[in-house]
C-alpha cells in the first residue's frame, strides 16, 4: 500500500480541514495541527481518520511525520530546534 498523508488525501478529495474535522467530530485547530505535522493524532482520532478516509490514510502514515525534540515535545519534519533562551 502506498503511504497517503492526510493533507494529500484532503487536497485530492477537495475537503477542507474544517469539514474533515466536523466529519470526525474533532476540533478544527487540532486537525489542522495533525495535517501540518505539528502533532500526531491520539488513538481515537487516528481511528476516526482511518474510518473517514476508508483506510487510505493509515496509522503508518503518521510514523515519520515528526521527530522528537530534546525536551520531549514534537517537532515537524525539517523544523530546526529552538535555541535556548
Amino acid at each position: 500500500m502506498v503511504d497517503m498523508r492526510l493533507i494529500t488525501y484532503l487536497e485530492r478529495e477537495a475537503v477542507s480541514v474544517t469539514a474533515f474535522a466536523a466529519l470526525i467530530n474533532r476540533d478544527p485547530s487540532s486537525v489542522s495541527r495533525v495535517v501540518r505535522g505539528k502533532t500526531r493524532p491520539d488513538w481515537d482520532t487516528l481511528q476516526e481518520i482511518v474510518r473517514a478516509t476508508n483506510g487510505e490514510v493509515t496509522p503508518n502514515d503518521f510514523l515519520d511525520a515528526q521527530e522528537d525534540t530534546p525536551n520531549g515535545g514534537p517537532r515537524a519534519e525539517g523544523q530546526q530546534p529552538e535555541e535556548a533562551a
